[in-house]
């Protein structure tokens, strides 16, 4: 992930967003086979991403990158996304989305939303 290497520059603190165990347990072998020896807290919901978010009691303990399943149960990777970016505490974090159902058109749009950055996830 050369995004992560290339824009964070203080002690990483990656959020991954997922409600699936086995791709839970992929992305963090992706983390580990890329020597990305980071910390890594996983949530499984928007309202669980919220509630560390909102009990984070600095800013400069706010994770360096969200990492955000497209479908989720809930509120969607696109809700969550806007949530983020309109809030003046969080709209600075970097968020990558991925989803198995990603299109050019929803790609733009995510961006246009604020995502960082949007890849079509090979997990299935």
């Amino acid at each position: 992930m050369p995004f992560v290497k290339d824009v964070l520059d203080k002690e990483v603190y990656i959020l991954l967003v997922e409600d699936d165990i086995d791709d839970q347990e992929f992305i963090m072998e992706c983390f580990i086979n890329q020597k990305m020896e980071h910390q890594v807290k996983i949530v499984s919901s928007g309202d669980q991403l919220f509630d560390v978010l909102d009990h984070t009691p600095d800013n400069a303990l706010l994770p360096t990158l969200i990492i955000l399943d497209y479908n989720l149960p809930g509120l969607t990777g696109e809700a969550i996304l806007v949530l983020l970016k309109k809030d003046p505490r969080y709209w600075h974090i970097p968020v990558i989305i991925y989803s198995t159902g990603m299109n050019r058109e929803k790609e733009l749009d995510l961006l246009g939303f604020g995502a960082n950055f949007c890849r079509i996830s090979p997990l299935q």
